[in-house]
């Protein structure tokens, strides 16, 4: 790698708290990288963000951060059983 390539921090083990704000500022943004990165607060942003937009892209987010033991992950699944089954993002969120 170059020096104008790569990472200031552990880019293996990216968590949003390392994510400059100016990077998170646009929802599109914040929503790619929620879902790509393994940081555990991934769920609780993601949760948070789909009670504030009600977008149902932050669902998904929320749905594959989610593990059995997630707060509030029952009411998630609820939540996801109203998407209509022609919706977009129906195959991801369909429980």
């Amino acid at each position: 790698m170059s020096l104008h390539e790569g990472c200031d921090y552990d880019c293996e083990h990216l968590t949003l708290d390392l994510v400059p704000a100016f990077l998170r500022n646009d929802d599109l943004s914040d929503w790619i990288l929620t879902l790509q990165t393994q940081d555990p607060n991934a769920y609780s942003h993601a949760l948070e963000r789909w009670r504030a937009t009600a977008s149902r892209a932050w669902l998904a987010v929320a749905l594959i951060k989610a593990v059995k033991t997630s707060p509030n992950v029952t009411r998630l699944m609820r939540d996801a059983r109203t998407v209509a089954s022609d919706a977009p993002e129906f195959p991801t969120v369909a429980p």
